[in-house]
């Protein structure tokens, strides 16, 4: 164990000093040096055998059926977390029969919610109806046998949502952009956004770190275009297909995310929920 008296810490530290300097200032500057130290080592850490990459879309805009054809040109399996109101009724959003497509081709299917609200203003009985009503309507719908992983719209989260989460789903995906470990809260793992501004350089960088650290990197995508996108959240299909192919050429691992939980110490010691089936 390190360890080190307060006096010494400030020595060791080289934090300059001069005639007059305030000590309370010293020790506050002390004491801040050594917590992003320390903090660090009780953050999740603990690596898997190896380094893993998954690919999840949210929302289940039509124009991710795009993502078919490429994902099936690497040989690669995807989640897509889909608001089940929207299927076969909402315009711009996937079909019963899209939806059905993808599942034929072993992609997983994940819940958004019945129609994308902000879980933390629910009163817990909404919450509730969000959360088990949706699970059981793409379960319906699609013919699924199960609904295992879960994605917070809009990111919005808190501790009695997770809780909430946690009676119905086996995982919730965040938009916080960290990567996961073997002992990563299985209901906050993260991941990074896919938009117009983002480069292939920026994604592989990422699987580069995972790899290297034999961490979990998860990606998600909201619309994808064959054109130069002109909307925030949409990312160019060639940026996702050049992706794919740096993928392939690092022979990365590539997990639907109840696979990648599926190897988690966190998941493995958790005991099955009451809404599982």
């Amino acid at each position: 164990m390190w360890s080190m008296h307060s006096h010494e810490a400030e020595d060791s530290l080289l934090i300059p000093s001069s005639k007059g300097e305030d000590m309370l200032t010293r020790r506050i500057a002390a004491l801040f040096v050594l917590s992003a130290l320390i903090a660090p080592s009780a953050l999740p850490a603990e690596p898997f055998a190896e380094g893993m990459v998954s690919i999840t879309f949210d929302d289940g805009d039509k124009t991710q059926y795009l993502s078919r054809a490429v994902l099936a040109q690497y040989g690669y399996r995807a989640t897509y977390f889909l608001i089940s109101d929207s299927l076969s009724s909402w315009g711009d959003f996937f079909t019963i029969s899209q939806v059905m497509d993808l599942a034929a081709d072993r992609h997983e299917i994940g819940s958004h919610t019945l129609d994308h609200v902000y879980l933390t203003q629910l009163s817990d009985a909404d919450l509730d109806r969000e959360l088990s009503g949706s699970r059981s309507a793409l379960m319906a719908k699609l013919g699924l046998p199960d609904v295992q992983s879960f994605s917070y719209p809009y990111g919005d989260y808190d501790s009695r949502v997770e809780q909430a989460v946690a009676q119905y789903y086996q995982s919730a995906r965040t938009t916080e952009p960290w990567y996961n470990f073997r002992d990563t809260d299985p209901y906050l793992l993260g991941s990074f956004d896919c938009n117009s501004s983002t480069t292939v350089s920026q994604m592989t960088s990422r699987v580069d770190q995972a790899l290297s650290s034999k961490s979990w990197v998860v990606f998600h995508f909201h619309r994808l275009t064959t054109t130069t996108p002109t909307e925030q959240y949409a990312c160019m299909v060639s940026t996702l297909s050049s992706f794919l192919g740096y993928l392939t050429q690092r022979n990365a691992k590539v997990v639907t995310i109840s696979e990648g939980v599926a190897l988690m110490t966190a998941a493995s010691a958790t005991p099955p929920r009451s809404g599982w089936r």
